[in-house]
């Protein structure tokens, strides 16, 4: 028998792995109802293909079998099933009744499976905390973002209470939940919670660069020669800032750099707000100066071809595109928010930034000088280089291998 902690004791199939010498083995629970893969996702795949000291599973709970999240499963190589999802449901009543049926459904993937852990973001760790507590598992919350509104809501306060360990993406973000969780968790919190960035791609992306010039880049992107391009690469929502960007920063910026070139390189995800974007473009008169992609998937095409990257976004867990921007050599102007803060260090890849002259300065300080840009970006892809997929997935199994 191991003392988890004076008085608490476990039954030997609660001890982990590591301890009782094999492999542990963890599985990932994924719900999504949307048909994007979010870049959380994506991060997560790479480090379980990666993994060498333990073993994973990932169980998806999808509405249909050929959902996108499907088939990226098959192409990066992981084990994994597929669990028809329940139909979503709205209220909180609804949200909690969906949440028991699908740990009702879960408990016997558990206990077929035989994880020593369930792992799973926290939006989703409602619908299967019962379930793991059931099967002897442990269960840890992957927390990737901030809570609109600026504070922490009791049934989010209540899951991080329940988890036996929490995971952030950020160190900023872990600092913000320990501001605002209530005195008697924090502690708790501190103590059985762990910083672990989510990964990325560095060896694929200096490939794709080294296949790909700027100049081929920018030739099939149709930007002119002697155009200064700069891109906001976001879903088009409000969480990502681009209407104040357009209405306090772009004007200024267009007007007096006549060779710059803004491109939004995003899918249009609450059409009423888009239609807010195109018409401050139209009221500023920047029809032609203003370009809206729409949703694109080569987006290491846009790195390689863009001079600046502006990521004005409201509420983050990390910024992934102001990394994979640096690796590319990109300089990024941003706002200087929690998340953002780990993902950039002023004076380095670039500038964080907080009012709309701060925004206005660093970028045209930027489109003026192609020097700064160099030396900005060749410190970038330094800095870049700490969120390579290979480290994070050993931080990954050390929450595991270390486990007490």
């Amino acid at each position: 028998m191991v003392m988890l902690s004076p008085g608490a004791a476990v039954r030997s199939d609660q001890v982990p792995s590591a301890a009782r010498g094999r492999r542990p083995r963890v599985l990932f629970f994924s719900m999504q109802t949307d048909e994007d893969i979010y870049g959380g996702t994506r991060s997560l795949l790479m480090a379980l293909a990666n993994l060498r000291e333990m073993d994973a599973v990932v169980v998806a709970a999808l509405p249909s079998p050929d959902h996108p999240l499907a088939a990226e499963l098959r192409r990066v190589g992981v084990e994994h099933e597929i669990l028809a999802a329940p139909p979503p449901r709205t209220g909180r009543w609804g949200r909690l009744a969906r949440a028991r049926e699908v740990n009702r459904m879960l408990l016997p993937v558990l206990r077929r499976h035989a994880p020593d852990a369930v792992h799973t973001d926290a939006e989703t760790f409602l619908s299967a905390v019962h379930a793991a507590r059931r099967a002897g598992c442990r269960a840890v919350m992957h927390v990737r973002g901030v809570q609109p509104g600026g504070r922490v809501r009791m049934l989010r306060q209540l899951l991080l209470a329940t988890a036996d360990r929490t995971v952030f993406i950020t160190e900023s973000l872990r600092g913000y939940y320990l501001e605002r969780v209530a005195p008697p968790l924090r502690a708790r919190l501190r103590r059985r919670s762990r910083t672990i960035h989510n990964g990325f791609a560095l060896a694929e992306m200096r490939q794709y660069q080294e296949r790909v010039s700027r100049e081929r880049a920018r030739a099939e992107l149709g930007m002119a020669e002697g155009e200064v391009a700069v891109a906001i690469v976001a879903g088009i929502y409000p969480a990502k800032g681009q209407l104040p960007f357009l209405e306090s920063v772009a004007p200024a910026l267009l007007r007096d750099n006549p060779d710059v070139r803004l491109w939004l390189v995003g899918g249009e995800k609450k059409p009423a707000y888009a239609a807010r974007c195109r018409a401050a473009v139209k009221a500023a008169g920047l029809e032609e100066r203003v370009v809206f992609t729409g949703y694109r998937p080569d987006v290491y095409l846009w790195y390689r071809a863009m001079d600046v990257l502006a990521f004005p976004s409201e509420r983050e867990g990390m910024g992934r595109v102001a990394i994979e921007a640096q690796a590319f050599g990109v300089p990024v102007v941003a706002s200087d928010i929690v998340g953002i803060r780990d993902a950039l260090h002023d004076g380095d890849g670039g500038y964080l930034v907080s009012t709309a002259g701060e925004w206005i300065d660093r970028l045209a300080a930027l489109v003026r000088d192609p020097g700064l840009r160099r030396t900005l970006g060749a410190r970038g892809r330094v800095f870049a280089g700490r969120f390579d997929v290979r480290r994070v997935t050993r931080d990954l199994e050390a929450l595991y291998l270390d486990w007490p």
